[in-house]
């Protein structure tokens, strides 16, 4: 009897520890939304880093990706996935583009994206008073998530 209750006792202390991440599914500590995008309804940041100076190659827009450019700058990465309760009606690959695509086509910028079986990529450039804004949307796992890496 006592070794039943030593394991209720330690299934019950690893569901407090580790179960409510699952069902909590919070924004990861100290990420938030780059001021470029908004993000799709129902996602949440799982994991983000921000580097103060890196490089990054993207296709450019321009060429229609002929061609990758390395642009160098402060870079983030925020990495989305969708909630476990909305699991089942995740955005699509092309809705997860489309969404970025006209962020920033109102805004000015060009972009360069395709879709293939299980995800697809956009890169975008924004320019404004000499600066340059570049990103990469990278969607995965059907739309269930995606990565946003912008410079």
């Amino acid at each position: 009897m006592n070794s039943r209750k030593s394991i209720i006792l330690l299934a019950g202390t690893m569901w407090i520890l580790f179960g409510g991440r699952g069902f909590a599914q919070q924004d990861a500590k100290g990420c938030k939304d780059h001021p470029f995008f908004s993000r799709m309804p129902n996602y949440y940041i799982l994991e983000c880093k921000t580097t103060d100076f890196d490089s990054y190659e993207f296709y450019d827009p321009a060429l229609q990706g002929k061609k990758k450019t390395a642009v160098e700058g402060r870079k983030y990465y925020i990495s989305y996935l969708i909630k476990n309760e909305f699991s089942d009606k995740y955005a699509s690959p092309v809705q997860i583009i489309r969404n970025h695509e006209n962020a920033v086509k109102k805004i000015g910028g060009t972009t360069y994206s395709w879709t293939q079986i299980g995800g697809g990529e956009l890169h975008a450039r924004y320019a404004k008073d000499g600066k340059e804004t570049w990103a990469r949307i990278y969607i995965n796992r059907n739309g269930g998530g995606y990565t946003v890496t912008v410079i």
